[in-house]
């Protein structure tokens, strides 16, 4: 998968009054994060950003930062801080990648197909919206697909069956259910009003007037 790239500047000014000078100009802070790394301050066109997150289908996916007068930087986004009212992009935390670094992260799941089972009255249920895998940064796919087009009213797909690429390993039980095509739900009869009425009024009558 080729890498996405983000072109990012240094900064050397810090603090609110800085972070806000910065978003009147259309960009926002970032900072990069690593193991063998000290934190470096940058500045990210919050469009860029969004439309680099947007072609790689997900968060977890790694990209590059190119740093101006830099060496380009392998990351993945570890914080992406929003307005909580406009949702506009705040603030961004990247986190350099190491070479041979073993990663947890969580994999969206699509489901392709139709199950013959939602046709006889089943209901489709995708129990797991995300995978939690373990693999290098190399190895970290947009998306793991589940085809259901076997699934009949009862039938389910579990994470053991799921087929991962070469150097992913789930991480959670493997008897876990992640579709299932559920048996419909019966609603109840409901008891016309005219014929409740008459129930109640039998059952308020005393039995020797029954009788």
């Amino acid at each position: 998968m080729e890498k996405k790239v983000l072109p990012v500047k240094t900064r050397q000014a810090h603090g609110k009054g800085a972070a806000h000078a910065l978003r009147r100009q259309g960009l926002i802070p970032g900072v990069i994060y690593g193991k063998k790394r000290e934190p470096a301050m940058v500045e990210v066109d919050p469009k860029a950003l969004r439309a680099v997150l947007n072609a790689a289908g997900a968060e977890n996916v790694p990209f590059q930062l190119a740093v101006e007068g830099g060496q380009p930087v392998t990351v993945m986004l570890k914080e992406l801080q929003h307005s909580p009212l406009s949702r506009a992009l705040l603030h961004a935390d990247f986190w350099e990648l190491t070479a041979g670094q073993r990663l947890h992260v969580n994999v969206a799941i699509h489901l392709t197909g139709v199950a013959p089972g939602v046709a006889k009255g089943g209901v489709l249920q995708q129990v797991l919206r995300e995978l939690p895998v373990e693999c290098l940064p190399e190895d970290i796919p947009e998306s793991l697909t589940v085809d259901v087009g076997g699934l009949e009213i009862g039938d389910s797909i579990h994470v053991r069956d799921i087929g991962l690429p070469t150097g992913l390993k789930a991480t959670i039980e493997a008897e876990q259910t992640a579709v299932i095509c559920a048996h419909p739900t019966v609603a109840k009869e409901e008891v016309p009003a005219a014929e409740a009425a008459e129930g109640e009024a039998a059952a308020a009558v005393p039995a020797a007037e029954k009788s």
